[in-house]
């Protein structure tokens, strides 16, 4: 083996021989190469860097192995183990580590090895040593490069090889290609570890070669996947692949990985340990998120409830409450989400938070009463954004001043309503009235009420009942009083009347009709005689006992008694006027006792009988002579006839009534019945009493014959086969015959079912009459002919028990479902063969027209009228009224069903009815503000439209007067809200003035004052009516009252303390007034020479300032000041001065 060791520092393996077991070979260390079981070669014969011609043998019949270098031999040792032979156990490694053992090999170049299946001696070792060294020492090329990427670079080898004589040069590639050129050119088609080796043959037998390894690279496979589409908000994470040394992203980034949550082209090249690259796009797609929008939290009103829609058209919806519909409707508190899918696979989230409101509860307390003339205010609470009283009112509290029933409904500023109820009951105040004062008579008793029915009285007599009685004169007073404590007073005075006394004489005897005249005396107001009469007489004219009671002017009564007898004349009494039956006589009779009558027939009997019809009457005289008469009409009837007619003969099929006539009190028969007539049905005599209103009574008698009626029977019932013909006989003997369709033959045929009779006459005249039913079997009937209503279903049945059935319609049923309209015809059969048929006509009638139109939106507090249509209908919505008309006020939805009353059909229509709730506008509390303030009202933002009762239409007005200020509101929805506001002002107050007592400014009010210094503004601490300034000056004071308005300031008063020194005749004018550009400041009678000059704005500020000559005139520039007022203060020794100066542009 000819080879090259590149390294030789520290433990090297060149050449291993080894088997499964163990191995053997040659290695360096620490500069000496060594061969196993210890022969040690001097390092001189080892040299790195340099070829080295190392030969080994072994004798397999002496295990002698001879290490050979360079041609010479260096070491011999006994190789007993078959380690050094190379066979299937064992193998030679050359240049690398032991795989078993462990160990270190370095890498290098062998140029040429040899086996030989015998062992060479030394001479052959040297020469093949010799031969190397003359012919390919030299042998040597370079690669450009050592390594590449698969499909990369194509590698150059360049002959570096020198020779002593002509070769021919052969490269062997590794990979199966060759080449014959001095230098060499390859593109290698795989990866993969190439040994490249370049022979040189001189032609002669001596070949060398050398060899070098190159490496092919697989590139590496990146993969970021297919295209793919993913939904906006997700990120997808690109990963190229871990085990590369770099990746670079199309944005510049060097990570394994890309999180990508936009779509487009995203692209990745990587590079491998050997810098070999790869490079993979993919397209990305991001889906848009369907949009779930719940609206905004929102509060609920208690037992409101709120539908949540999700977005239309999405695969699934899936709600917090488990709900999987597009739309839910919700009634409790609650954060509810929904999560949509649309059909591309994205899904996304809202929520929304439900807050219902616990139920609003109000109180007006409870009931209660009050007395009249007292008010009281009932108040909900002062929290809501509106009041409806059951007036209409909308203030915040009511006040009652009358009893009834009080209610109102609030409303909270989102809505939400309660209501309450009170009752309550104003007491009236007690009337009470004992009357006026009142005079008594002697030994009366009064009674003073008072009103009845309260619970506490209170006399001045101390009783504590609502009624006294009262029997002395005096003042007398009650108070009264109600449950409530509500009470009311009276007082009467009553005063008793000494007694009163009269006389109406002794009692006394008189005749009658002699005058008898009773008088008390005069001088009474009333007089009341023992008979009602109220005469101041009375006038006698029987005995008896006579009393009056007379009544003088104060309303006191007496009475007296006295006993008359007068002789009575007779009482005559005839009785009643009479009527009387014919041939009757009738006794009258005058009252017994007297000793004289005298009758008009004469007769002077007390009794006399009358047979006649006449007037009498009867004088009657009494032992005294009075005398007395009577009358009496007497009436005599004329004679009472009936009659029951001539005697007759009849037929006893006939019926026979006698009758006496009418008008009778009462009738009694011969066979003792008492009808007014007699119904007669066998031969005899008949007779009859009758009695009259007067009780006279009339008979008689009729004989009646009774002769017999004909028997005629047609048998029974029968039945037979429609179609068929059956007899009838009426029998024989008789004199005629008439049959109920007319014919007169004693037999009658028949072929149709029905009810047939017969009438017979027999020779004594009588007639009589039979029928018969004859049934045309089978007996079928589907009912009168009737109408249903469209869509509905007729059951036609034929009836049971048939043997067979055949429709129009060719069914074969006993029932039929009809729906159409038409003649619907079945025949039947029965189990005897018989056939019958029958057809009924069905009618359908088309549903009423109901429509009750589109679905509706209104205003709260309106209504929308909903017409079910005008007809012969029913009616009945669904909360179970039954009127055409229905008034609609709240939302929700209405249906009716009308049905029309003819024929039964019915229709059904629903609408929807949408309250929009009023726009709550609140102008506020009424309020009461300083004379001269403007108060804006604001109607509220967000309207469409305002309108105030001055009939402007801006959201907001200033109100500069008091009064009732409206606005109505009108929101998107046109509707509307009102509310009111009263403003009213406080009086003006009087504009103060100032004046100058002595050294103090005394102000003309006596409170509220307030102390100004010009400049200078408001004074600390000087509230007084008065106030001594400290120095001279300009000075004025508001006034603000216990409202808190202020007065508008005093006029300025130019305050000159004495005591300080003035100039009793300085002047200060300043022109012009109002100013422009520029003013001209004069100043005269001023004691001191010069005057301090400042200009200070309406906010206290010093504007300019400057000293100047007293007694002089100075003009001063004023154009570069804005326009506004200015105080222009001039001040000298002894002198002080503010002008107001205003500059205008």
């Amino acid at each position: 083996m000819y080879f090259e060791f590149l390294n030789n520092s520290g433990f090297k393996r060149i050449i291993d021989f080894k088997n499964q077991t163990s191995d053997f070979g040659l290695y360096c260390t620490a500069g000496e190469l060594q061969f196993y079981d210890g022969i040690t070669i001097p390092t001189t014969a080892f040299v790195a860097n340099q070829y080295v011609h190392l030969v080994v043998t072994r004798d397999s019949a002496s295990e002698d192995v001879n290490l050979y270098v360079d041609g010479a031999l260096l070491g011999t040792f006994v190789d007993s183990t078959q380690l050094g032979v190379l066979d299937v156990s064992n193998v030679m490694n050359f240049f690398q580590d032991d795989l078993v053992f462990g160990g270190e090999a370095r890498p290098g170049n062998i140029a040429l090895l040899k086996i030989y299946n015998t062992a060479i001696d030394g001479a052959t070792v040297t020469a093949n040593f010799n031969d190397l060294e003359k012919t390919s020492a030299a042998i040597a090329f370079t690669p450009d490069i050592t390594s590449s990427c698969l499909n990369g670079n194509v590698f150059n080898f360049t002959n570096n090889s020198t020779t002593t004589s002509t070769v021919t040069y052969n490269w062997t590639f590794g990979d199966g290609g060759v080449a014959t050129t001095n230098n060499a050119t390859y593109n290698y088609a795989t990866s993969g570890n190439f040994t490249v080796t370049l022979t040189a043959d001189d032609g002669a037998g001596c070949i060398d070669s050398v060899s070098a390894s190159v490496t092919l690279f697989d590139n590496p496979v990146v993969n970021l996947g297919a295209d793919t589409t993913f939904c906006d908000g997700f990120v997808l994470t690109l990963n190229a692949g871990d085990g590369f040394s770099s990746y670079l992203w199309q944005d510049g980034s060097t990570d394994s990985t890309f999180a990508v949550s936009t779509g487009g082209q995203y692209s990745v090249l990587v590079s491998d340990d050997n810098n070999c690259t790869a490079v993979d796009e993919i397209d990305i797609v991001v889906a848009a998120l369907p949009v779930v929008e719940l609206g905004s939290d929102t509060t609920l009103c208690f037992g409101s409830s709120l539908p949540l829609s999700g977005p239309a058209g999405m695969g699934s919806y899936l709600w917090s409450t488990g709900e999987t519909t597009e739309l839910i409707l919700v009634n409790a508190s609650e954060t509810y989400f929904l999560t949509v899918v649309d059909f591309g696979g994205c899904t996304n989230t809202d929520s929304i938070v439900v807050d219902i409101l616990p139920e609003l509860i109000i109180s007006l307390g409870t009931d209660t009463t009050f007395c009249a003339g007292d008010s009281l205010v009932l108040d909900p609470g002062a929290s809501f954004q509106s009041y409806v009283w059951n007036d209409g009112s909308t203030n915040s509290t009511f006040t009652v001043t009358t009893s009834g029933t009080y209610s109102v409904s609030v409303l909270t500023d989102i809505g939400c309503a309660a209501t309450d109820t009170i009752n309550v009951q104003v007491d009236a105040i007690p009337v009470v009235s004992l009357g006026q004062d009142t005079t008594l008579c002697f030994g009366s008793t009064y009674q003073l009420v008072a009103p009845a029915g309260l619970p506490n009285y209170l006399w001045s007599t101390g009783e504590v009942t609502d009624t006294i009685t009262v029997t002395s004169s005096g003042i007398y007073a009650v108070i009264a009083s109600t449950l409530a404590g509500c009470s009311a007073t009276d007082t009467v005075d009553i005063i008793i009347n000494p007694e009163l006394l009269i006389s109406l004489g002794n009692d006394s005897a008189y005749c009658e009709g002699t005058p008898v005249i009773l008088n008390p005396g005069a001088g009474f107001t009333s007089y009341i005689w023992g008979d009602g009469s109220t005469d101041s007489t009375f006038s006698v004219t029987a005995s008896g006992i006579y009393s009056v009671v007379v009544t003088d002017a104060f309303g006191c009564s007496a009475t007296d008694t006295v006993a008359i007898q007068i002789d009575l004349i007779p009482v005559v009494d005839l009785g009643v006027d009479t009527t009387l039956c014919f041939g009757s006589t009738y006794q009258l009779t005058a009252p017994a006792g007297y000793p004289g009558y005298l009758w008009t027939t004469g007769e002077v009997t007390e009794t006399i009988v009358v047979n006649t019809t006449g007037i009498y009457d009867v004088v009657v005289t009494t032992p005294a002579g009075c005398t007395a008469v009577d009358t009496v009409q007497v009436t005599i009837n004329p004679e009472l006839i009936i009659s029951l007619g001539p005697d007759v003969t009849v037929c006893s099929a006939a019926t026979t009534v006698l009758d006496p006539g009418t008008g009778f009190a009462s009738y009694v028969w011969s066979d003792g019945s008492f009808d007014p007539t007699l119904t007669v049905i066998v031969s005899g005599d008949y007779s009859v009493l009758v009695t009259d209103i007067f009780g006279c009574t009339a008979t008689d008698t009729v004989s009646v014959i009774v002769n017999q009626s004909p028997v005629v029977s047609l048998g029974a019932d029968t039945t037979f086969c429609g179609g068929t013909t059956i007899d009838f006989d009426a029998g024989a003997g008789f004199v005629s015959y008439l049959w109920s369709d007319g014919s007169s033959a004693q037999t009658l045929s028949v072929t149709a079912g029905g009810i047939y009779g017969v009438t017979v006459t027999g020779a004594n005249g009588c007639t009589g009459t039979d029928e018969v039913i004859a049934i045309a079997t089978p007996l079928i009937s589907l009912g009168a002919d009737f109408a249903i209503c469209d869509g509905q279903t007729a059951s036609l049945d034929a009836g049971a028990g048939f043997t067979s059935y055949l429709w129009s319609d060719g069914a074969l049923s006993q029932t039929i479902n009809v729906t159409l309209a038409g003649t619907y015809t079945v025949t039947v059969s029965d189990a005897s063969g018989c056939i019958n048929s029958d057809d009924v006509v069905i009618t359908v009638t088309p549903p009423p027209f109901l429509e009750l139109g589109p679905n509706q939106t209104i205003c709260a507090g309106t209504a929308v009228v909903l017409d079910a249509g005008a007809g012969n209908f029913n009616y009945l919505w669904n909360d179970g009224s039954t009127n055409q008309l229905y008034l609609a006020s709240t939302s929700g939805i209405y249906s009716v069903t009308i049905t029309d009353i003819s024929s039964g059909c019915e229709a059904t229509d629903n609408v929807s009815v949408t309250v929009n709730p009023a726009p709550l506008v609140l102008l506020g509390p009424d309020a009461t503000v300083c004379f001269g303030t403007t108060v804006t009202l604001d109607g509220g933002a967000g309207f469409t439209a305002y309108l105030w009762n001055d009939g402007t239409s801006a959201q907001t007005l200033d109100v500069t007067a008091a009064g009732l200020y409206t606005v109505t509101v009108t929101d998107a929805a046109g509707c509307t809200g009102t509310d009111d506001v009263e403003i009213s002002y406080y009086p003006q107050i009087p504009t103060p003035s100032v004046s100058q007592v002595g050294n103090t400014l005394q102000s003309s009010s006596p409170t509220g004052n307030q102390w100004y210094a010009v400049p200078g503004g408001i004074i600390a601490g000087a509230t007084g009516d008065t106030y001594s300034p400290p120095q001279n000056g300009v000075f004025y004071v508001v006034v603000t009252d216990s409202n808190g308005c202020s007065s508008a300031p005093s006029p300025d008063f130019n305050f000159i303390n004495t005591s300080i020194g003035t100039v009793a005749n300085a002047f200060v004018s300043v022109a012009p007034n109002p100013a422009n550009n520029f003013i001209t400041l004069e100043t005269s009678g001023i004691a001191d020479t010069k005057v301090a000059v400042e200009m200070i704005d309406i906010l206290g500020k010093t504007v300019f300032a400057t000293t100047v000559n007293a007694n002089s005139r100075k003009q001063i520039a004023v154009s570069t000041y804005p326009a506004g007022i200015y105080l222009l203060k001039t001040t000298a020794k002894g002198f002080s001065k503010v002008n107001r100066v205003v500059i205008s542009r």
